[in-house]
């Protein structure tokens, strides 16, 4: 059972209350991991160890402070004392509009950490993971050090090093798992339904080589080969009874099961693009009368000394 929130009349014992009694047990053991962290990251312990979601309709107050928070950081440093400062001198008197807003709501996955919404709407599950870092000519690591590029000039050719290999492979598996990380956080947002898409050329594909290798390991090489978050989603999706669609595509694995909450899974084609061409082209009007014509005369023009436009430049009498 969920504790009462304090009534007015016990604000002046619970702030002259000792600490370690009053305030949460798991922020007082880690009061001074606390200290360390950067502000924003601060903030979001602090949303969850206080647990501050039960408090109702004040997510109008959240996002404003976040917002102010993110905004105050890109051009402040992320010391918790100037924070306090700019909080007692600016953003304690600012006002916004109190109360739960009735319509859509668009924003980051990074902003929605912490809040809670009915219906959660999760788009552009197809965006491929950002690898460029790990293609560059250095690659540094705390760990395992620096790796370089091998420059092979007998043969003409460039090729990384063993240590620029591991490293390379150290970041990956942490991008990864940030990603998957990321991809947790949007799809616990929502309370009674979500609803995520996922745009594929060639599903059947991709849904035939998940039925075949997932019974083989359970799916962890998938795992970690996945390029886009949406491949994630299908590796889970694939398994469940009811998707009959994805089924229908790409083959069934060996082994189904039917969920507490069975998923409504949905497959639809993309409309093709040479239609929508040819109905623009069906569209425009004709050219006037004489129009073609004179185009194809000016454009089938010959010279008339074609012959000696090959001749070499430079000839010798005999």
């Amino acid at each position: 059972m969920e504790a009462p929130l304090a009534a007015p009349a016990d604000w002046h014992k619970l702030l002259t209350a000792d600490a370690r009694t009053a305030l949460p047990a798991e922020f007082v053991a880690r009061m001074d991991e606390l200290r360390l962290m950067p502000l924003y990251e601060l903030l979001e312990e602090l949303f969850t160890l206080f647990d501050m979601g039960r408090i109702g309709k004040q997510d109008a107050y959240l996002f404003s402070f976040f917002d102010a928070v993110t905004e105050y950081l890109q051009n402040n440093s992320s010391d918790l004392d100037g924070f306090i400062r700019y909080w007692d001198e600016t953003l304690c008197n600012k006002t916004i509009p109190s109360g739960e807003m009735d319509g859509i709501r668009i924003f980051s996955i990074h902003k929605s950490k912490g809040l809670e919404f009915p219906v959660v709407f999760l788009s552009n599950l197809s965006r491929r993971f950002n690898t460029e870092s790990q293609c560059a000519q250095i690659l540094c690591d705390r760990d395992l050090g620096m790796g370089l590029s091998v420059a092979d000039s007998e043969n003409r050719v460039r090729y990384s090093s063993i240590a620029k290999r591991a490293i390379a492979a150290k970041m990956a598996a942490e991008s990864l798992s940030e990603e998957l990380r990321v991809l947790y956080v949007a799809m616990t947002r929502a309370r009674d339904r979500l609803i995520m898409t996922y745009a594929e050329k060639n599903p059947g594909k991709i849904i035939q080589n998940i039925a075949l290798r997932q019974d083989f390991d359970g799916g962890e090489l998938l795992c970690r080969e996945a390029a886009r978050p949406g491949q994630w989603v299908l590796l889970a999706a694939v398994r469940h009874t009811e998707a009959g669609a994805l089924h229908a595509l790409g083959g069934r694995p060996g082994e189904t099961k039917l969920g507490d909450h069975p998923w409504v899974i949905r497959v639809s084609d993309a409309p093709e693009s040479e239609d929508a061409v040819g109905k623009e082209m069906d569209t425009r009007s004709a050219m006037p009368d004489g129009v073609e014509q004179a185009l194809q005369e000016a454009l089938s023009f010959q010279y008339a000394y074609d012959a000696a436009t090959r001749a070499p430049s430079k000839q010798t009498a005999a």
